[in-house]
Order: structure tokens, then sequence, then C-alpha cells
């Protein structure tokens, strides 16, 4: 099966039913992430469709937009092969969530009043936004993928959740289908479907 034939399916079945920010529920499920990532099972769930549900509620908080955050932030940029940069902020420690925001957004959309325990939330400027050099032309869902890889390897995780918010999205689920041994649980919240370029 091709790439793309794999993302287009990887999106026709994932499903994210977030709990209100907030709520017990909601609080539980981020409080949980750190377990289920680690294999741990929750009843009546798999470890990654209850740490993507887990992934869902960070995103479900960042549509509430930008707050301040008083824990310690970490910005950086990484720089890929082909000279690119990437810039990313990170909050928090634990499992890593790389956090993908929509379209004419950045890294700001993710910003938390408070990060979860057990939390490393690495919010990440797409190509072309914010602090991130621009794509190269025909950039694709793929490449994308091969730069969030670089990205990674950078920050030596070798393991982690995506959580894509509105056009950021079809970016987290390419990295599902593309990444399958490095991205334990991915959400896709209020998404777009998968475009061409």
């Amino acid at each position: 099966m091709r790439a793309s034939q794999r993302l287009l399916a990887l999106g026709r079945h994932v499903r994210s039913r977030p709990a209100a920010v907030g709520s017990s529920t909601g609080n539980a499920w981020l409080r949980l992430l750190p377990r289920l990532a680690a294999g741990d099972q929750c009843p009546g769930r798999t470890s990654a469709a209850a740490a993507a549900a887990a992934a869902a509620a960070l995103a479900v908080a960042a549509a509430s937009g930008p707050a301040s955050c008083d824990s310690k932030e970490q910005t950086g940029s990484v720089k890929l092969k082909d000279g690119r940069t990437l810039f990313y902020s990170s909050v928090g420690e634990g499992v890593p969530v790389i956090a993908l925001h929509g379209m004419g957004s950045s890294s700001l959309t993710w910003k938390l009043a408070q990060p979860e325990p057990g939390v490393r939330l690495i919010a990440l400027d797409r190509p072309g936004y914010g602090n991130s050099s621009s794509p190269p032309a025909c950039y694709s869902y793929t490449q994308f993928v091969a730069d969030l890889e670089e990205l990674a390897d950078q920050l030596g995780l070798d393991r982690f959740c995506v959580a894509g918010h509105s056009s950021g999205g079809p970016y987290a689920l390419a990295a599902a289908a593309l990444l399958p041994k490095r991205v334990i649980a991915c959400a896709s919240v209020c998404s777009d479907p998968p475009y061409q370029h």
C-alpha cells in the first residue's frame, strides 16, 4: 500500500472524542498519558487509542488560545539537512507529544496555562509558519514527515505522540502512517481531510 493510501486509510479510522478540558474526565486522560504510552492498558481501549484521546484533550485545551505558562519553557530551532530550520517550543517533562498547529497559526496555539505532569509538549512551527523556514516548492506530507523525523532525531526522541489541530491534523496522520515504529499515539482534532499540495 502506498504512503498516500495508508494516510487516507488511517484518516478514515481515527476518531477522537475528547472530554472537555477542566473536567475530571479530561484531566484524567492527560494524567494517564505517560502510563498509556509506556504500554499500560486502559479498560475497554488500547494504549494507543487512550494516549490519542489524551493528546486530543491537549488539542482541545489549545483551542482556547494562548495563555501564560509559568513552567520552564524551552525554545529553539533545529537545522535540517537541506539548511532550513524548524522552530519548536518545549514545556514539561515526560512522554513527548509533538503538537502541530492549524493553518494561519503557529506553535503559540499550544501554549497551556499549566502543562500536565508527565507530558513534554513540543509545539512545532510547521514549515512556512512562525519562526520556521519556508518549505520547498511542491512540499508534501511525506517531506514533512522526513522533517519531523529529523527534529525527533535531533531532540533525542526515539518514540513520541503526535497531535494535530485543524490543518495540522493531516500532518499528524502522515507521521503516524509513515513512522509506525516511532509514533506511539496520534490525535487529529477538528481536522481537515488530507489534501493535495
